[in-house]
């Protein structure tokens, strides 16, 4: 197989899984609340915050296998969960208030799944996205992809982007699912990230039990972290 070939192999592999990874529907957790919420939301994320997207088809980029979950993949919706998980816990405290939301966004990291790599020794760069250098009987094909990949991670562009996905908290580059928050109220503003590795496991499609479960679990931890930060910067 040339390096052509494999490459097309992947990148149909790729689409495919895509198609249902950004069409999957994922159920959270939804507590009891107040019909009338006592805080206000207001939305001022960009619009691509809210799509739905493969971030890259290209399995040399830092993106590849990384999805970004739009607003209609979670029930209820990702603003209504917020909107009622904040109430429940800042609703006596903030009655009245306008709670900013500038980013609220979800990503499910599935590179470990989706990309090749060798199971050889460790590289400092490689390692934080799961890769290794190739490993001796890789074969040239799949020595020349490895070298490739390795080298593209390599690239200061890739570092920079990193500490969306968490890329340091996450140096074995499990399955994740990573919230990025930006929220304000008044004037006091907390922003971060939240990296939901557990459950692990092995799904075939982004539709299994694992991401699921983490998608849940990522969303309770997002919002329990927001009201937390939000009460202690009063």
């Amino acid at each position: 197989m040339t390096p052509s070939t494999l490459l097309l192999f992947l990148a149909v592999g790729t689409a495919l899984l895509s198609g249902c990874a950004t069409s999957s529907k994922y159920v959270l957790d939804v507590e009891s609340g107040t019909q009338n919420p006592s805080i206000k939301l207001i939305d001022k994320r960009s619009e691509d915050q809210k799509r739905a997207e493969v971030m890259s088809g290209n399995i040399t980029d830092c993106w590849y296998g990384v999805y970004r979950l739009g607003d209609e993949q979670t029930e209820p919706g990702r603003l209504s969960y917020l909107l009622r998980a904040l109430d429940s816990r800042l609703g006596r405290e903030f009655a009245g208030k306008t709670v900013q939301i500038d980013t609220f966004e979800v990503f499910n990291n599935w590179q470990s799944v989706l990309r090749p790599s060798s199971r050889g020794g460790a590289d400092s760069t490689g390692a934080a996205y799961g890769l290794a250098p190739p490993a001796s009987g890789a074969g040239v094909v799949g020595t020349a992809l490895g070298t490739a990949i390795v080298g593209a991670i390599a690239s200061g562009a890739c570092r920079a982007n990193s500490p969306k996905l968490a890329v340091d908290r996450n140096p074995s580059n499990l399955p994740a699912v990573i919230v990025n928050y930006d929220v304000a109220v008044d004037s006091r503003r907390v922003k971060g990230t939240v990296l939901q590795l557990d459950p692990q496991g092995s799904d075939s499609t982004s539709r299994g039990t694992f991401v699921s479960e983490r998608v849940k679990r990522a969303m309770s931890s997002a919002v329990e972290v927001i009201a937390s930060e939000l009460k202690a910067s009063q």
